[in-house]
């Protein structure tokens, strides 16, 4: 069940450097090491397994990530956090999930 379409950009650099300042008398500078050259379009559909009756505490999830000469499909799994909004709040905000999101994305 398709539940999410859209589309990036993203730089394809190996180094990226993108600055702004602002100075006490207002001057600003802003440099951006990326050109038109740079950008890449990433389009995404995610398809999530239904479950009407939300009974299921996971979910098989798939994303497919594609662009200009790149097609690739993410497998993975939808875990619902159980508790009050207050709880996955909590947790989201929590070390142990800010460490684990960018141990996933490193």
């Amino acid at each position: 069940m398709p539940v999410g379409k859209g589309s990036f950009v993203a730089v394809a650099k190996n180094v990226y450097l993108e600055a702004h300042a602002r100075g006490a008398q207002g001057e600003t500078a802003d440099y951006s090491g990326a050109g038109e050259e740079d950008l890449v379009d990433v389009n995404y559909v995610i398809h999530v397994q239904p479950d009407a009756a939300e009974s299921d505490s996971q979910r098989e999830v798939i994303i497919e990530l594609g662009g200009e000469g790149f097609r690739t499909t993410l497998n993975g799994v939808l875990r619902r956090l159980p508790g009050c909004p207050e709880d996955v709040s909590d947790y989201l905000n929590s070390s142990d999930y800010q460490d684990s999101a960018w141990r996933h994305l490193q």
